[in-house]
Formats: structure tokens, C-alpha cells, sequence
């Protein structure tokens, strides 16, 4: 719990400006005005109060209930009556102050560099943007059930489907590469996205990956040259 000075400190601060930037703002700097008052009445002296002839219900419990009359009851049950009415000046002057909603921020200024186009990666046959210096497909990236691949896609950073096949080539040359280096007696073991351990066969590996070839292979067999698409058509 904060201390008196600390709450009022927080709504002065927030009210620094004379306005505020919602009525949330407003509301939360009366809050604190209020934690002050209810701190403030709880360092009463309860039997001097008492023996003013006054019991608990003689006291305002809340700020906005404090009136000039109520000055006697405070300074019976030995709360500085000043520093009461500072907190009424205080939260008079907030509930007064206008709310001002900040201006909307500006919106960017295009610097050029947005890409005009998208393509089709060689690899994973996702469409992406195209960067409009260097004419590659931007990184991204994808997992494969049993692990083949993970993360960053290897098309990344490499020319569109669109324009070239070169890569697919290269690409399908590794997955044949990966199926005659596959053990099919073995276990591959690996981490889930979960970071459990898990392990599968080889078996199931090298069937994942003639599945790809099949795929990669009917695609470069029926590539031919194409256009890029553009940005929001």
C-alpha cells in the first residue's frame, strides 16, 4: 500500500498538463485521491474522537461526501484538517480539468522498399513476398510432421517459382540424397514443438520423403515461366 504523499504525488503528476488523455486517466487520478483520504482517516484517534462525543458514523467515508462543516469532527478525531481540504481542492480541480484525446499518430510516409510483388516459393510452393531489390522470395519458414523440416524454409531468400526452378532442382537432388543416406532399420530420435523427446522410425522417414519427391517432381515437371503477382490484387 502506498503512502499518503506517494498517492497524492501519483494524481498531481498525472494532472500536471491540466487536461487528460481519457476519462479512464481522470477517474484513476481521483482513485489515488481517495486512497490518500482513506489512509488519511485511518490514522484517526479513536478515543479522543470518541470522547468528542462522536462514533464511526460521524466521519465521512468518502472524499466527495467532505464539506466545510465536517471541519470540527476531523480535527476531534485528530486528522489535519488542511491537508483534508487539500484533497478536496485536489480532486475538485481533476473532475474540472477536460478530457483531450491524444492525435492520432501519423501515418508512415512509404519509403520505396515495400514490395510491389509476390511469389511462389520453389521449396514449400507458399506464396510470398517478393523484395523488389535482389527479386527473392523473404524468409519464412515451416515444420514437417517428423521433423524433415524445421523452421526456416529453404526457398527463403531464393528466387520465385514464378521465375525459376533451379533451386526445386537442387532441392529434390537433396531429398534424394536424404532417402539413400536413410538407414531404414534405424530411429531418428528429436524434440516436439513441446520440447518433449520423441522418436520415430527411418521407415516412416524415408516414406514421408518419397512422398515429397513425388510431389517436388510433378512440380518441376510442369513448371513453365509466369508473372508475378502483385501486392493487393
Amino acid at each position: 500500500m502506498k503512502t499518503i504523499v506517494e498517492y497524492m504525488t501519483r494524481a498531481a503528476t498525472a494532472s500536471v498538463d491540466g487536461t487528460f488523455p481519457s476519462k479512464v486517466a481522470q477517474k484513476d487520478a481521483c482513485d489515488d485521491l481517495s486512497r490518500a483520504f482513506d489512509a488519511l482517516n485511518k490514522t484517526k484517534d479513536r478515543d479522543a474522537f470518541e470522547a468528542a462525543g462522536y462514533n464511526w458514523t460521524s466521519l465521512c467515508l468518502f472524499l466527495h461526501q467532505v464539506k466545510a462543516k465536517h471541519e470540527p469532527i476531523f480535527k476531534a478525531a485528530g486528522i489535519e484538517w488542511d491537508l483534508v481540504q487539500k484533497l478536496v481542492e485536489m480532486r475538485n480541480d481533476i473532475r474540472a480539468m477536460p478530457v483531450v484525446k491524444p492525435a492520432p499518430k501519423p501515418v508512415a510516409k512509404p519509403t520505396g522498399n515495400q514490395a510491389t510483388h509476390q511469389g511462389t516459393c520453389q521449396v514449400c510452393g507458399c506464396i510470398h513476398k517478393v523484395s523488389n531489390t535482389s527479386g527473392k522470395i523473404a524468409t519464412h519458414g515451416y515444420t514437417v510432421e517428423h521433423g524433415y523440416f524445421n523452421g526456416e524454409c529453404g526457398g527463403g531468400y531464393e528466387l520465385p517459382f514464378e521465375v525459376s526452378c533451379d533451386y526445386l532442382k537442387k532441392h529434390i537432388d537433396n531429398i534424394v540424397t536424404a532417402i539413400h543416406a536413410t538407414d531404414p532399420e534405424g530411429f531418428r530420435e528429436y524434440k516436439d514443438r513441446y520440447g518433449r523427446d520423441r522418436k520415430v522410425s527411418n521407415k516412416v522417414i524415408i516414406e514421408s520423403l518419397q512422398g515429397q519427391l513425388v510431389a517436388q517432381r510433378e512440380r518441376l515437371a510442369g513448371w513453365t515461366p509466369k508473372e508475378l503477382i502483385k501486392v493487393g490484387a
